[in-house]
């Protein structure tokens, strides 16, 4: 455990700060400060990743990406991806919750949220909701699509709201904690 000394208003390169280090300083007027480092976090990455799209039962699902790009910055336990994808999806057997796949790490709940940005205008929407909302699945390294309604129903997007021989394009982005 590293301790480093010095007044706060003169404090610089006092070395790479790491989880468990305490920092004591001199506040102008002596009054002495203590700063514990409990969690920093330790694991800084900004990467790409590969999102891909399937249904809980894949079935005959056939995928052909016009786009399929995503991003990532993972800071400590908490992850931000962004993601762009173009699909043209076939199905007659595939059935279940639309899901994007790839996550660069696991979810550790299901408290992950996101938001769409564009979708395609061939998605089917339930008459009585009016938002998408994004969120992980625990365990797991993909995330769901959810239609919300304004009285708190909730419902996943599926195959009815994907109908086959269409083209889906989905931009947003979601942070979640791993």
């Amino acid at each position: 455990m590293a301790i480093a000394t010095k007044k706060i208003n003169q404090l610089t390169n006092v070395g790479t700060i790491q989880d468990g280090d305490t920092l004591v300083g001199e506040r102008t007027g002596g009054t002495s400060v203590t700063m514990n480092f409990t969690g920093v976090p330790t694991n800084y990455v900004e990467d790409t990743w590969t999102p891909t799209v399937t249904f809980d039962t894949a079935g005959d699902l056939n995928v052909v990406y016009n786009t399929q790009t995503g991003v990532y910055t993972r800071i400590g336990r908490i992850v931000t991806v962004e993601f762009d994808i173009s699909v043209d999806l076939t199905h007659t057997t595939a059935s279940g919750s639309f899901r994007i796949e790839g996550l660069p790490v696991e979810a550790a709940s299901s408290l992950g949220t996101g938001k769409l940005l564009a979708t395609s205008a061939d998605m089917f929407w339930d008459d009585h909701y009016s938002e998408l909302t994004l969120y992980t699945v625990e365990s797991a390294t993909y995330f769901k699509i959810s239609q919300l309604a304004g009285y708190g129903d909730s419902t996943d997007v599926d195959t009815v709201n994907l109908p086959t021989g269409n083209t889906y394009v989905f931009k947003g982005s979601m942070t979640y904690r791993v």
